[in-house]
């Protein structure tokens, strides 16, 4: 019998992925190639991926290392309020004055972006710069919501100018206290800006749109988009009724789902070509963040009803579920391929966790 070296060992293993990938094989790598850290802030009932309002949830690390989120300090009718994690310290977010506010986005710069009630339980973005507050409403505008910051401070969000009916929501971008409205000329009158979850350091933005005119055809569809300098790029595959487009990193490729009946699929779609994104033995599959190395974090229901969160690199998954948790959900991805997400320990105490590749970390220390 003929013995097989190490080099020889690794070049079948890399050529057995590089079919997998081409082929569209699902491959399975071990999830104990990751160092879990559990987060919760000293005293605090629960730390969680809240939303307020229909702002994404991403790019809540940067690659530093440092992690924004939310939770309640004092039990599930408290007032949310969002916190800072480094290097093992807690730092709470609450502009002074507000009755409630969540941390949603962070950039390499250490710029943290939001979204709370003021003290008139009135809905407002904030963004937090080297200590101070600015709180982001447009001129004339009633509500506002924050989806993201790039590594330039651009800020993206959505809001309305009016609480009437007919006043349905709208896009902004912010930056050194200037407004700009996204607007479209392929924009039906009762357009419905569903969300608005990212941005990338070039300026692209990613979403959902809901139409509402039957003449249009797309009357009850929710169409995915990316908006780049004024054009709007739609997503919304055939034969299927929703699309949610829920990042998108700085090669222009982009992350999100599909839904048709209770099946939910998941996709990344780059140059023209989409690749599904499906976890075996699953009902349903959100991708919900890609890094600049193409690597997408998310999280899959299972058949108990119960999610784990999954990382999807070349091919191949990585389940990830922190020791003795009862579920969790991986939400962002740096470019170093750290991982933050959330879900429930074992006490079915709702907590958020760092990934930590254990590759990066040897090489680290």
């Amino acid at each position: 019998m003929k013995v097989i070296n190490k080099t020889a060992r690794q070049l079948l293993v890399f050529i057995l992925i590089g079919f997998s990938v081409l082929l569209g094989i699902t491959t399975f790598a071990s999830a104990a190639e990751y160092e879990y850290t559990e987060l919760l802030p000293p005293g605090w009932f629960a730390a969680t991926d809240i939303t307020y309002g229909h702002g994404g949830l991403h790019h809540i690390i940067n690659d530093n290392g440092v992690v924004v989120g939310s939770g309640y300090k004092n039990g599930p009718t408290d007032q949310s309020k969002g916190f800072i994690y480094s290097e093992g310290e807690y730092s709470e977010l609450l502009p002074p004055g507000w009755e409630g506010a969540i941390a949603n986005g962070i950039n390499n710069r250490g710029d943290v972006v939001g979204t709370g009630s003021n003290a008139k339980g009135e809905r407002r973005g904030f963004i937090y710069k080297e200590g101070i507050y600015t709180e982001l409403l447009p001129l004339g505008w009633v509500d506002a919501e924050v989806g993201g910051i790039n590594d330039k401070g651009v800020v993206i969000g959505r809001g309305i100018k009016n609480y009437t009916d007919d006043d349905l929501p709208k896009g902004f971008i912010y930056k050194n206290g200037v407004y700009k409205t996204l607007r479209s000329p392929l924009f039906p009158p009762t357009v419905h800006l569903d969300s608005i979850n990212d941005i990338n350091d070039f300026g692209a933005i990613v979403g959902s749109c809901s139409y509402g005119v039957p003449a249009w055809g797309w009357a009850g569809a929710t169409y995915g988009f990316v908006y780049r300098t004024g054009i709007y790029q739609w997503f919304l595959p055939k034969g299927y009724e929703y699309a949610e487009v829920a990042a998108i990193n700085n090669r222009g490729a982009v992350v999100g789902w599909v839904e048709e009946g209770p099946n939910i699929t998941g996709f990344i779609y780059r140059g023209g070509i989409y690749r599904w994104l499906i976890m075996p033995g699953r009902t349903a599959t959100w991708p919900r963040d890609i890094n600049n190395r193409g690597e997408v974090v998310g999280y899959s229901g299972d058949l108990n009803g119960h999610s784990k969160g999954f990382v999807y690199s070349k091919g191949a998954y990585t389940e990830l579920l922190p020791p003795g948790w009862i579920y969790a959900e991986a939400i962002a991805i740096n470019n170093k391929g750290v991982v933050v997400g959330a879900g429930a320990d074992g006490n079915n105490i709702q907590k958020m966790f760092i990934a930590e590749p254990k590759l990066s970390l040897s090489r680290s220390r």
